[in-house]
This record gives structure tokens, sequence and C-alpha cells, in this order.
């Protein structure tokens, strides 16, 4: 089976945790009538801070931390996105464009294919874990799929095909002398959405609202494995539990998910408290000419260079690292500043993909700079918590 790998940055969160927290009040209308725009879901990109604007087309959004990333979605409108500063207005006034809603004749053959795109979207946007397997998208139908397709050919003898099976068997195109034939093989899947997806998250305990840009899934040959890479939005809207028993339930779920996750490592790295928080990082080294290998730990926290609330990771590109979780059997890690780790821990492997690598303090990273393989590449949008989530009694 080949390895998948998940580049966490592909998540387009482009928001900072700064100085304090501001109120934001604004009016939506449309571009061509100016006439107030009502039901448009208005939320900070990333958390759980949403709203839904008034019959006058206003909103307001308490507790803003800036800078952040606005994000205004409806249906009948395109998703628009504003960064916010400092030099915040006081009436944020946002003209948004009307939707042009186009219907394609669809193919038996586009039919055909859709049920196995839908299943290959699931398990690399969802994830194949216990997270991704509860997860649920509620509205498949907005999915839109298109295919990269990649042109290979054969050399014919006797103007024959060989005689191994294609399945399934492609069109194929022949030369002038019937000496070569060409056929096309899909490769990228591609995907995007004409409104937004609704996944429900029940063992996390949220809706999660993912006005999804562009999905691509596809061989990576730099890495020599699959790859996915996701543009979107995410506004998660807690679910209120029943019971007391459920939203226990949910917390314990929610730091299951956390630990030992892209979030969790990333942030421990930046406050240089990896080893407290369970992890241990390796490199793999070349012992001599017979090209015999070893495992050499080292201290990645000490290449960040740390500029307030984000840090640098210079000059690692193709860099591959091995991460070792120490855990306890409930998940939790244990601090290996004071003893060391009883369980087998868990592996994880780290790959740099730029020369500068942006780490943020709150987990998230700008630009596809970093994959992560293994336990933690597994955990995908099915185990996703919100960038303002911190763990109880921290």
């Amino acid at each position: 089976m080949k390895p998948h790998f998940f580049v966490i940055s592909l998540l387009m969160f482009f928001h900072i945790q700064l100085i304090g927290q501001t109120k934001i009040i604004g009016k939506l209308q449309d571009a061509q009538t100016n006439s107030p725009v009502d039901f448009a879901t208005i939320y900070i990109n990333g958390t759980t801070n949403g709203t839904i604007s008034d019959s006058s087309g206003y909103f307001k959004l308490d507790n803003v931390k800036i800078p952040c990333q606005l994000i205004v979605s409806h249906i009948g409108y395109l998703t628009q996105s504003v960064s916010l500063d400092n030099s915040l207005p006081k009436l944020l006034n946002l003209q948004l464009t009307p939707r042009e809603i186009v219907v394609d004749e669809v193919k038996v053959s586009d039919k055909n294919l859709r049920e196995s795109n839908i299943l290959t979207f699931r398990e690399n946007f969802l994830g194949t874990d216990v997270w991704g397997k509860y997860a649920t998208i509620e509205n498949e139908d907005a999915l839109i799929f298109s295919r990269d397709f990649e042109t290979r050919y054969i050399t014919l003898e006797n103007k024959q095909l060989p005689n191994f099976i294609f399945n399934p068997a492609p069109e194929f195109q022949y030369n002038n002398d019937s000496t070569l034939a060409s056929y096309k093989v899909p490769i990228d899947l591609r995907v995007n959405s004409n409104k937004p997806l609704i996944i429900n998250l029940p063992l996390l305990g949220y809706d999660l609202y993912v006005n999804l840009v562009s999905f691509i899934h596809g061989y990576n040959s730099s890495l020599k494995a699959d790859e996915s890479s996701t543009l979107g939005f995410y506004y998660f809207n807690p679910i209120i539990p029943e019971t007391k028993r459920d939203s226990i339930r949910i917390s314990k779920n929610r730091l299951k998910a956390y630990y030992n996750s892209s979030t969790h490592f990333c942030r421990s790295l930046f406050n240089k408290s990896l080893e407290k928080n369970g992890y241990r990082v390796f490199e793999k080294i070349t012992l001599n000419q017979n090209n015999k290998t070893s495992f050499k730990e080292i201290k990645l926290d000490s290449c960040l260079n740390i500029k307030g609330n984000q840090a640098e990771v210079i000059g690692l590109n193709e860099k591959c690292f091995y991460i070792f979780y120490h855990h306890r059997l409930d998940g939790t890690p244990i601090d290996l500043t004071h003893k060391k780790g009883a369980l087998k821990p868990v592996q994880t492997v780290l790959y740099f993909l730029a020369d500068t690598c942006i780490i943020r303090n709150d987990g998230t990273t700008p630009g596809n700079s970093l994959a992560f393989d293994s336990f933690i590449g597994s955990k995908k949008v099915g185990a996703m918590l919100p960038d303002n989530y911190e763990p109880p009694n921290k």
C-alpha cells in the first residue's frame, strides 16, 4: 500500500492570535443592486466565531482577535475573504458578487465515475481513521469533480495491442501506420463545491462548514507517494450536548484528537516544549560506506527563529525527520524531561518542503511547507479542531 501524506498547511488559515480582541460591525450589499444581503454566514476562518447577517444586511462579531481573516459565505454569492488588521473601520461595508449558476450536462460515464470519486474524496479529505469514519458529508451533491489526464504510449508489434488487460479499457488513438497507440489515464483528482459543505463531526461535537476552493489528490513524484492538498475556509459550529455524559464524552474525544496532531506538534515546536509534550525527533544518518544507517536525535526547536507570533525554520528543505510520541494509555503526553515513556511510542515522519517554513503560535502553518506521514498524516478533516481550541485545565 502506498503511503499517504497530508500537507497541513493546505488548510488555508491566515489568522494569527495577537494582542487583544475587538468587535466587528459590518453591512453586506449586493454589488449590482446595492440591496442588503441577509442570511449570509460571516465567520473568522478556522474558528467557532461566526454569525448571520440580518434582514438589513448587518452583522456583528464579538471577541475577534486581530489580525484575522473574515469569511462571508452565501449560496447566492461568491465567497468573499477579507484580511482584517488594526486599521479596521467602525463599519465594514462589503459588496458581494452574485454567483452565476451554470448547469452542465452530465454524461452517463460521469455518473458512473461519481461514486468512485466521492469514495476517494471521503477517504482522503475526511480520513480513514476512527474520526474520518464517523464524519459525514451531508450534502455530497455539492461536490464537483474533475480529473487531470496523462497521455501514455504503447509500441505495437504487428499492429496488435499487447495481451495484458486494461481495467477499465481506455480509448486508444493510433498513429498513421498503427505502430504506436496512445491513451489517457486519470491522475490528479480535483474537487470543489458549488456551496459550503456541511460536515458532521459527531465524535468531536461540531458541525463543520467548509467553503471548499479546491482539493487535489494525486501522486507526488518527489515524495514517491500519494498526496492530498486542500484550499478552503472553515467554520466550526459547536453542537450542544444533550446530556452531561455526552459533554464529557465529547471533551475526552477532543483531547484524543488534539494530542499527537499536527496542531499539537507545531504548538509544542513553537513553544520549544517538544520533550515536555512527549516528542522526540530523530534524523536518519548514514554511518559508513556500506550505507548502514542509524537514528540520531536532534533538537528541532533549536532551528527556530521566533518573530512575535510566528517562527521561521530555515534551511531544512527536503529534509526528513522521524517523530516519536510518548504517551500514557489515555493518549496524553508524557513529560520526557522528567521520565521516560513506558509504552511503545507512536511514529510519524515529517518532511520539510520549503527552504523557509513558517510555524505560528496557534499551530497553523501558511504555504505547503510541511507534510506529515504515518499517524499524524492520517488525521485529516474528520479529526480537525478549531484553531482557537485549547485543552481544558491548561
